[in-house]
């Protein structure tokens, strides 16, 4: 594999004629992150699996945003290809991707940060995903993880390096998901300034975050922004 730039050209042949290529897009920030007797009622709408992964989370922060998580991926999938939530069933792999087995046509990815998760939906090929809190940036990583072209970019302009900096950082990330490789890879090589790699990138701010996504097609856009309650009258009611 090519891992400088790595463009899956998806079989087309398997979807059927006139279907619409779409990534769906959530984000969900948490407004209360302590563990309540709501997030237990909620426990039993993931897989064990993932059950267990939560309660091993030391932090109440790390247990919601991974339950919340779990739950918004569940229920979106679960409203994109017409199967009851609680009957899809995931692959975990050793890979930083899981994978959904109750569909060949839908992949997914989440990540999520401080206080909110981003979420994206794709029934066209895989993708990869990345959200970041706009904050104070640790400049000194850009010599070992930027490209020359980037750290010009990120520092031509002072009022704007903050922004910038999680601008590529997100980005970066969300390519190293989406060959699910990691940022143990030689990302210092990738110019995400390029436009090999930029015109497959939807970056945008929702509050104080940084969001990123990539696929490698060419796609139809839907965003919607969810709040807890959604999980809640989904889940609960």
């Amino acid at each position: 594999m090519n891992f400088i730039y790595r463009c899956d050209m998806v079989k087309m042949t398997k979807f059927k004629r006139g279907l619409v290529l779409m990534i769906h897009i959530f984000t969900l920030p948490l407004t209360n992150i302590s563990w309540t007797s709501t997030d237990e009622r909620l426990l039993p709408f993931v897989s064990l699996e993932r059950k267990e992964k939560i309660l091993r989370y030391r932090f109440s922060v790390d247990r919601k945003l991974s339950l919340y998580a779990a739950l918004l991926t569940r229920m979106e999938l679960s409203k994109l290809i017409q199967i009851p939530a609680k009957e899809l069933t995931f692959q975990s792999s050793t890979s930083l991707k899981p994978k959904l087995l109750s569909s060949q046509q839908c992949f997914f990815n989440f990540s999520h940060t401080h206080n909110f998760i981003l979420c994206a939906i794709s029934n066209s090929a895989p993708l990869g995903v990345d959200t970041e809190l706009i904050c104070n940036a640790p400049l000194d990583l850009m010599d070992i993880a930027f490209h020359s072209v980037e750290k010009q970019y990120i520092t031509s302009t002072p009022a704007l390096i903050n922004q910038r900096f999680f601008k590529i950082w997100t980005q970066k990330e969300a390519y190293t998901k989406y060959l699910e490789v990691g940022l143990t890879a030689p990302i210092q090589n990738i110019n995400m300034l390029d436009p090999i790699f930029a015109s497959h990138m939807i970056s945008f701010i929702k509050g104080n975050y940084f969001c990123s996504i990539y696929s490698p097609v060419k796609n139809q856009i839907n965003v919607l922004h969810l709040k807890e309650l959604d999980i809640f009258n989904y889940y609960l009611s």
